[in-house]
């Protein structure tokens, strides 16, 4: 009787774990396959899949990690974000991408405080220009520039600036 239980059991674990890999949930798989070695250590499809598994994932992960590093590499934070995530919610301690994703946010908040600051240099510089102060626009313009090279709002109004300033 117990070893009828135990037969049902371990096929109906197989059959979840199966279908966890089918539809690519690693963790569920891993939790069915362990079960099953919990009742029958060295079952002889269990084992195997389990270590398959676990290669399977390590690839995953390590491919997770490749799309990430190229992604920002190419300068497109926001695909590198979500390989990491990907990657995170496969293995949540490591260590290299939780670095990376750091150093993406940091630079992301970086660049985000950036924008905020040459918004305000250029009010600044568009509050100066209404004043007619043409040379103090001009200067603060120029600030907005070497924080944003190539923002095109304040390159537009620093060039009609150039052309209204006194000769």
């Amino acid at each position: 009787q117990l070893k009828e239980e135990s037969i049902g059991f371990i096929q109906r674990r197989l059959a979840e774990a199966e279908q966890a890999i089918k539809s690519g949930d690693l963790s569920k798989a891993k939790s069915e396959l362990e079960k099953i070695l919990t009742v029958e250590p060295q079952h002889a499809t269990a084992r195997p899949m389990l270590n398959s598994l676990a290669s399977t994932r390590a690839a995953a992960i390590n491919a997770f990690m490749k799309q990430a590093v190229q992604f920002d590499a190419k300068f497109e934070p926001q695909k590198a974000l979500q390989a990491l995530k990907d990657l995170l919610d496969k293995q949540s301690d490591h260590r290299d991408a939780l670095a990376l994703r750091a150093t993406i946010q940091e630079r992301l908040d970086k660049a985000e405080r950036e924008a905020d600051h040459v918004k305000e240099l250029r009010r600044e510089g568009d509050s100066f220009y209404g004043q007619n102060k043409l040379k103090e626009a001009l200067q603060v313009y120029k600030q907005a520039l070497e924080l944003d090279y190539y923002n095109t709002v304040v390159r537009e109004r620093m060039a009609q600036t150039e052309k209204e300033l006194p000769k």
